[in-house]
């Protein structure tokens, strides 16, 4: 069958080949992600040979296994099967070769390409997909490529004649909010690029209200319409939208239990109207039910599992979060159960607190995941809550995930690339200002922006900081490491690794706990001051174990003991080679002065797998590191917060909450209970447990990722904007150091809003 593409591919050429940007609306089924970029290849794109248009055609998606799938599936379409049609993605070069005329990648590697190369001089026409998901990588990139664009196609201005590369930009999209962009005068200042819409190939999907909307347990009202579904209607896939991994387990495991694939193997799928539709356990001849999970955190290779044929006399079953909306079309899906519900981001501007809470989704998500059913047929939607609650409280569009979350890393690219007002950027929705006032803060406290200047210039540390692909947190510590030289940086490496990758050790099941907490009691060891240790023995003892060679079945059964997960321990790995390169090159920049203090530290820097742990002197100087990642991140004990019996824990008073507000330190966490209590701690994350959704009032903060430390650490490290000197001490009386030819002097510090009170030290006068 024609895609509703292909009937369009005149009117989309001579619209690109005319216009700098074009807009593109596919609906779903149009075929835009697939056949766009071979539009472009026929016209001569990506050819070395052609006059203008020799570089790459780039496209970028928001998920990993998007960019494979889809470079995969071009490749067989078009017969190139050597390399021509390539990806890229985080922690893997995928299958780009000298030669690649076609190239997917995920939204971040594009971006740090633009950050080596401003102009992208190797692409000649980029294509932004997903462009409706508006995920922070999304929205960054449109800002900067509608400016490069400029610069490559201005035919008045010398750099573009020298050049002689223009540029194409199309952004594509399934329900892009054309408003946004085509009436943001920031983005497009003066022409408005033309916007062409496509029909998708869609088959008609009846709708399915419920007359009562669910409260709560949802899962069971899923689980009773797969049964309901698997036993009474024709032949189809089934997929369902959840909204997360643990929901998805759950559900998968029960199916699995009631539809064995082998259970009857001569069983066809049929109708049998003389069953009461409400029982659904009863035990009814079909066929097994081939039940699939899908969700980001899943393994690549599992995750493409869903393309293949369901096996014989099986029904196709996938349980998915929101990534199947319109990133992938899993094949001859027929019925689609909607919960409505979508895990999303919440983050608070003043505290940094980010939370994810379970909400309705958008009418526009919820619209996207009907049309799932009617891809390759007539299908159905069954939306397990009522019409009303749709229409009422339902939003039209999701809200952008730049303002959802913390834009630290953006800011200071930018001030790197010479952007010294970020608020002007053109950003398709720009952040608020306590957004940009709260990161512009933090850089502040880790000394990558300079509070005394004009605009908060960017500071040499800062630049460095710019280099790294983590956090601007992480990138400090990993920097202050460096500075130690080669005995401390690999295990802030591990650590750092550990922490950008997704990999959090929880027993989901209870009959799990006590095995859990033995496992963690044996990382932890008899003394435990940091869950980053913790996080470091975890790595350590993985690659111990890999490195006996174990067969996949066995490392998988490890992980399993472990409470941790593979795919995120070999992606830790994979960042841990990365940074150890990166870690190697990029203190040889001439031009950043605290380069040429650190590059002759790191010549023998290499990573070892099975590093030793570290000593007690190593921890210690890995704690300090840690604080000064997370400098506003403090907490100090709150003797004057009431303990009972329903209350316990020790609450601590961090900067950002006061002595009425509880904040304890998290259950999993290995100091919770530890004796005696520390008076000292700084934490990565804080969650919240919020007993009404409309106030903070009554509610109890945790804190995760936690770290003993000591009071004098704070004054030494001398955060600018929270620690404050305060007067010279007359006693001890001041004296004259004649090794470094100054005065020293004694102050007591005060750190934080609340002006804790540090222990006395010795500082120059």
């Amino acid at each position: 069958l024609q895609l509703p593409v292909t009937a369009e591919e005149q009117q989309i050429m001579e619209t690109i080949m005319e216009n700098d940007v074009t807009i593109l609306c596919g609906e779903t089924g149009s075929g835009k992600t697939t056949q766009i970029p071979q539009f472009l290849y026929e016209a001569g794109f990506g050819n070395p040979k052609h006059p203008q248009f020799t570089g790459m055609i780039g496209i970028t998606q928001p998920r990993r296994v998007a960019a494979v799938s889809m470079a995969k599936r071009i490749s067989e379409e078009m017969n190139l099967t050597n390399g021509e049609v390539a990806y890229q993605i985080r922690y893997d070069s995928g299958t780009v070769k000298p030669f690649t005329r076609i190239k997917f990648m995920t939204d971040g590697i594009l971006l740090r390409e633009l950050i080596i190369e401003l102009l992208l001089t190797k692409y000649s026409a980029i294509i932004i997909d997903e462009a409706h998901e508006r995920t922070v990588g999304t929205d960054v990139l449109i800002g900067w490529l509608t400016r490069i664009v400029k610069l490559r196609n201005d035919k008045n201005s010398m750099l573009a004649k020298k050049l002689n590369k223009p540029l194409k930009l199309i952004i594509m999209s399934a329900t892009l909010r054309v408003d946004d962009f085509t009436q943001n005068k920031t983005l497009f200042p003066s022409t408005v690029p033309p916007v062409i819409k496509v029909d998708g190939r869609q088959h008609k999907v009846v709708v399915h209200y419920n007359k009562r909307t669910p409260v709560d347990d949802y899962i069971t009202d899923v689980y009773k319409k797969i049964c309901k579904i698997h036993k009474k209607l024709p032949a189809g896939g089934i997929l369902v939208f959840l909204t997360g991994q643990q929901e998805i387990q759950i559900l998968c495991k029960k199916l699995r239990k009631k539809f064995p694939i082998n259970r009857n193997k001569n069983a066809m799928l049929i109708d049998n109207p003389s069953k009461d539709s409400s029982d659904d356990d009863s035990d009814v001849p079909v066929g097994g039910l081939h039940v699939l999970p899908l969700y980001s955190l899943l393994p690549t290779a599992a995750q493409l599992r869903v393309f293949e044929e369901p096996p014989e006399n099986s029904r196709l079953c996938v349980i998915a979060t929101n990534v199947a909306e319109t990133s992938l079309t899993i094949p001859n899906i027929r019925y689609v159960i909607d919960t409505g519900k979508v895990k999303t981001r919440v983050y608070d501007p003043y505290t940094g607190i980010q939370t994810y809470q379970i909400r309705w989704t958008s009418k526009a998500s919820a619209d996207q995941r009907a049309g799932r059913a009617g891809r390759t047929g007539p299908g159905h939607c069954y939306r397990l809550f009522s019409s009303a609650v749709f229409n009422d409280q339902f939003e039209d569009f999701s809200k952008p995930e730049i303002l959802k979350t913390p834009i630290d890393g953006v800011v200071v690219q930018m001030k790197s690339m010479g952007i010294s007002q970020v608020c002007n950027f053109p950003f398709p929705t720009a952040p608020n200002r306590d957004q940009l006032r709260k990161s512009e803060r933090i850089l502040t406290y880790l000394g990558a922006l300079d509070p005394d200047t004009k605009n908060l210039k960017i500071t040499p540390l800062g630049k460095l900081i710019a280099k790294l692909p983590v956090l601007p947190r992480y990138g400090k510590m990993l920097i202050l490491a460096a500075q130690q030289g080669n005995t401390i940086l690999p295990y802030v490496i591990a650590i750092v690794a550990g922490l950008s990758v997704e990999n959090e050790m929880k027993a989901q099941r209870r009959e799990l706990r006590k095995k859990y907490y033995q496992v963690m009691q044996a990382y932890n060891g008899k003394n435990p001051v940091s869950d980053f240790v913790k996080l470091l023995t975890s790595i350590g003892a993985f690659e111990h174990f890999r490195s006996t060679n174990p067969s996949e079945e066995k490392l998988n059964e490890y992980c399993k003991e472990k409470f941790v997960r593979l795919k995120a321990m070999l992606e830790i790995s994979k960042l841990r080679h990365q940074l150890t390169n990166l870690m190697k090159t990029v203190f040889y920049d001439t031009n950043i002065s605290i380069s040429a203090q650190l590059s002759h530290t790191l010549d023998n820097l290499y990573m070892n797998p099975r590093m030793p742990p570290p000593n007690e002197a190593q921890i210690n100087l890995i704690c300090q590191i840690i604080l000064s990642g997370f400098p506003d991140q403090v907490a100090y004990i709150n003797d004057s917060y009431p303990k009972n019996i329903k209350n316990p824990q020790p609450s601590y008073t961090t900067i950002y909450t006061s002595n009425q507000q509880f904040v304890g330190i998290h259950r999993n966490s290995s100091i919770y209970a530890k004796h005696p209590t520390p008076r000292w701690v700084v934490y990565q994350e804080m969650l919240i447990h919020t007993r009404s959704s409309d106030t903070l009032s009554g509610d109890k903060f945790w804190m995760k990722g936690i770290t003993i430390i000591k009071d004098e650490w704070l004054g030494k490290l001398m955060t600018r904007g929270l620690c404050r000197w305060g007067r010279i001490l007359e006693k001890p009386e001041p004296r004259y150091d004649a090794e470094k030819d100054a005065i020293k002097c004694f102050v007591s510090p005060n750190y934080g809003p609340h002006n804790w009170p540090l222990s006395t030290i010795e500082v120059d006068f």
